[in-house]
């Protein structure tokens, strides 16, 4: 991952130290680089991971024209048959990379290519044309991308204490949104485009902003879902998804735990023939433990075990909950987050890309909660009244 954050100002003012302490805040998302850069109406800065063309994909990026700019967090999972099209159609690259895909594909389609891309992203682009500004966020929302309208112009980062940052230095006092408060203890998430602060905004899943000279628009760019091909093989569809998520100028590996979802996913990864690292997580206690199940899966597709000691007890339990709560930014229902945390720093010794099986539960309804609301849907509601009323006598 990496971490942008600019300002999109009408009236192309500089904010230079504001932007430059915002992406500092935010520079363990992206180790290898930082990138700065003014130009007319906006600045950028960028903070690099370097995983596909590791020499020459340096960020902010213009286009060989000079006339676009971005700063792009995420990865193109397409972008090798995108460029074989644009090339086609006399676009011509200086770098391997899927930002300048990204570029390319814009100057050839304008704000239509948002829908050509497959791939977890998010990204600014400044069109100097039309002096305008784009904010695009993939389909499922997988990146983060916050924003909040300033006094002349308009905020944006990739995680919220970035902006929060910006909103602080242009003099701006952030406020508690009571209703993403509300929502959360409900729902255990916030939906929409709502944050803990009432002044920054997320960019919805599968929608682009676009900021010109005191104008903002929030536009979908995705097809209707609806229309799904019916044909459509799982095991084919696994394989294709795995296989996109694997084209990498760095090592790959896996988080295995022996599970069906991880499991699937290593099967996919081996019929491949990807040569992979699986990580696991291997717990004190052994009923949490997932080494002996990962193992085995590891052993009988031929990949290596790399187990990673969990050991809570060990560590400095209130400076790490407060580490985990400064890089979430907003409070989390995750309850795997403290082990996944300790999970992937051990990881990050090793591998900068790690691939897993989360979501399948979600997807397909594994979690047995799912069937037990099904369930509870069918009850009367006397009944329910009934047994509600007995568990307040028993409790």
């Amino acid at each position: 991952m990496c971490g942008i954050a600019g300002i999109y100002r009408y009236d192309k003012a500089e904010k230079r130290e504001a932007l430059l302490q915002a992406i500092k805040l935010i520079s363990h998302r992206g180790p290898d680089d930082l990138g700065y850069r003014h130009c007319h109406h906006v600045t950028f800065a960028h903070a690099r991971l370097s995983i596909i063309d590791i020499s020459g994909g340096a960020q902010p990026m213009s286009s060989g024209c000079g006339q676009v700019l971005i700063v792009f967090n995420g990865e193109i999972f397409n972008y090798r048959e995108l460029r074989k099209d644009l090339t086609g159609l006399g676009r011509t690259f200086n770098t391997a990379s899927d930002t300048e895909v990204i570029l390319a594909a814009y100057l050839e389609y304008g704000p239509r290519a948002f829908s050509l891309l497959n791939g977890q992203f998010a990204f600014a682009l400044y069109d100097l044309r039309e002096a305008s500004m784009y904010l695009v966020r993939d389909r499922m929302g997988e990146k983060p991308l916050y924003y909040s309208s300033i006094s002349q112009g308009v905020a944006f980062a990739s995680e919220l204490k970035a902006v929060h940052s910006i909103l602080k230095s242009c003099g701006v006092t952030p406020r508690l949104d009571r209703k993403a408060f509300y929502d959360f203890l409900s729902l255990n998430y916030v939906p929409g485009e709502r944050s803990f602060i009432e002044q920054i905004r997320k960019v919805p899943p599968g929608h682009f902003l676009k900021i010109k000279e005191g104008s903002l628009s929030v536009n979908s760019y995705i097809d209707d879902a609806n229309q799904l091909a019916s044909n459509l093989c799982f095991d084919d569809v696994l394989s294709a998804a795995v296989n996109r998520r694997t084209v990498s100028d760095v090592s790959l590996g896996l988080y295995l735990s022996g599970g069906v979802d991880s499991t699937a996913v290593a099967i996919a990864l081996s019929e491949a023939g990807h040569d992979i690292t699986c990580f696991v997580a291997d717990f004190h206690e052994r009923g949490f433990s997932e080494a002996q199940n990962a193992s085995y899966v590891a052993g009988r597709l031929g990949f290596r075990v790399q187990p990673v000691k969990i050991e809570i007890e060990k560590e400095d339990l209130t400076e790490l909950i407060e580490k985990l709560v400064w890089h979430a930014d907003e409070p989390t229902a995750d309850s795997s987050s403290l082990a996944v945390y300790l999970l992937s720093r051990e990881t990050s010794k090793y591998i900068k890309v790690v691939i897993s099986g989360d979501g399948g539960d979600e997807l397909f309804g594994g979690y047995l909660t799912y069937p037990a609301t099904m369930l509870a849907a069918r009850i009367p509601a006397a009944l329910k009244r009934f047994l509600y009323s007995c568990h307040r006598l028993v409790y």
